[in-house]
């Protein structure tokens, strides 16, 4: 501040002292006049006191902001002054530009200006940076591999394109197993991939030139084994004794939030030792390798009859001197079966009458007996 003096008669300090001199002078506001003050040989005139010192500037190099939902930003002056002063007071402060967008991700040069209440103004060059950072929605602490979920976030301009990752920060690494390059509509359905060992993670966001991301609150991704369901079959042995199943003839469905890879049931062959009830067991593993079994029953039966064709009917003579025959061959029967022989019978006496005519062989002859190893049986005359 300068105090004018238009018109100052040395010789009155001279005369009358320095301190003669008007003391309120130096105290009148801004905008009025001293009273001029007179004298028989001196005078002294004092014009309007005027204000000619700028506002002293304190201000910050570089003002951080984000832009909000609108995609857009005003920067206030209070956002880069720390405390800026003046003499008589401060009227204005302004920053030229103060709206920033999209695109001007990044660090924009703008003048920061303080304007004091008599016109004065000192002015800064600022660096503004404004950025727009993603902020996620937190979800479930814990997620099985291959769940849908909804991803949310806050952040990012509309029109980017960014990278969406999932990342494994537990245990030891830290490394984004999958990225999806999805356009920013701030929400987005997703699915846990299969293949993705148990582990915490994190859901990552950033756009396209990677000044803007944001991660999601961590979450533990569980692997799940499948879920086995079997049946009991009752089961035939063939022509040929043997009888062999699928999975298809277990599985009763079996299944996996991931999807299956893999089923097998062991045993899957079986003979005529195996008639009867056995137990077998289903594997099934997912895309992820995770396996679970089960077990179920087949009952192997025998319904093949056992085929026997009797020997020829034969005539012999009796034993001399005797009306009976012994020690006769009878012959060997014909036999057939899926299964193998356990006995062949007939119920021939060792010694045989006399039969006088062929009637008597109809209604007198003999039978024969074919069982087979599973206690299946036939007979034949």
């Amino acid at each position: 501040m300068r105090i004018l003096l238009t018109t100052v008669m040395i010789i009155f300090s001279l005369v009358y002292g320095v301190d003669a001199l008007p003391k309120s002078a130096a105290n009148l506001p801004l905008g009025t006049e001293a009273k001029p003050i007179q004298s028989a040989d001196n005078f002294i005139q004092l014009s309007q006191v005027i204000d000619n010192t700028p506002p002293i500037l304190r201000n910050r190099d570089t003002a951080y902001v984000q832009l909000g939902s609108n995609d857009s930003v005003i920067v206030s002056p209070a956002q880069i002054d720390l405390g800026s002063t003046d003499d008589v007071g401060i009227d204005t402060m302004l920053v030229t530009p103060n709206t920033f967008t999209c695109s001007n991700i990044g660090f924009n040069p703008v003048v920061f200006t303080v304007r004091d209440t008599s016109g004065n103004s000192s002015s800064a060059n600022v660096m503004v940076y404004v950025n727009s950072p993603f902020v996620l929605t937190d979800i479930v602490d814990t997620l099985e591999e291959c769940a849908p979920v909804t991803i949310q976030w806050l952040g990012g301009c509309s029109g980017w394109n960014i990278d969406l990752s999932l990342v494994r920060i537990s245990p030891f690494i830290t490394q984004a197993l999958v990225v999806e390059k999805i356009a920013n509509s701030r929400t987005h359905q997703w699915q846990i991939p299969p293949k993705v060992p148990e582990g915490l993670y994190q859901f990552y966001v950033q756009e396209s030139n990677k000044l803007n991301w944001g991660y999601g609150k961590p979450f533990y991704v569980k692997n799940t084994p499948p879920t086995v369901i079997t049946k009991n079959i009752v089961l035939p042995l063939d022509a040929q004794g043997v009888a062999k199943i699928t999975v298809g003839q277990i599985d009763n469905g079996s299944n996996d939030i991931c999807g299956i890879d893999s089923m097998t049931v062991t045993p899957d062959s079986f003979g005529c030792s195996s008639v009867g009830v056995n137990t077998v067991t289903l594997s099934v593993t997912d895309l992820n390798g995770n396996k679970r079994i089960a077990t179920a029953t087949v009952t192997i039966v025998d319904t093949q009859v056992p085929l026997i064709t009797a020997p020829a009917n034969i005539s012999i003579p009796t034993d001399n001197g005797s009306s009976t025959a012994t020690n006769v061959v009878l012959g060997t029967p014909v036999t057939s079966d899926n299964c193998s022989i356990a006995s062949v019978t007939n119920d021939a006496p060792t010694v045989f009458p006399y039969w006088s005519n062929s009637s008597d062989v109809d209604s007198e002859g003999y039978s024969w007996q074919y069982n087979d190893s599973t206690a299946n049986s036939d007979g034949r005359r």
